[in-house]
């Protein structure tokens, strides 16, 4: 009966171990490790920003997320490439995203 239990034990100890690095891992931001790349962590930043999930990000969904490097008002200006007051994947990604604007 104690080999039993030590058994059950040690399976449920390996199953919530496996469990853990498997929601750890889904857990990773995006962009880190494997081979996926600034354009690809765009893209998501991008995709969890677009609350509406419309397509586009307006003013109030790009402040949403922190921004390092300047204010959130002037980067959206800058990279709202046609000034229609919304910002596309393609406009976001093709600057420097979310580091402060347009390559110039």
């Amino acid at each position: 009966m104690l080999a039993f239990r030590s058994v059950v034990i040690a399976v449920a100890l390996l199953a919530s171990t496996l469990f853990m690095a498997d929601w750890s891992a889904a857990q990773m931001q995006p962009g880190q490790g494997g081979r996926r790349g600034p354009r690809m962590m765009c893209q998501d930043r991008f995709a969890l920003m677009d609350t509406s999930k419309d397509g586009l990000l307006d003013a109030a969904e790009f402040a949403s997320v922190p921004h390092r490097r300047g204010n959130a008002e002037d980067i959206f200006k800058s990279i709202d490439a046609n000034a229609d007051g919304s910002v596309t994947v393609e406009e976001l990604c093709a600057g420097r995203g979310m580091q402060g604007g347009r390559r110039q």
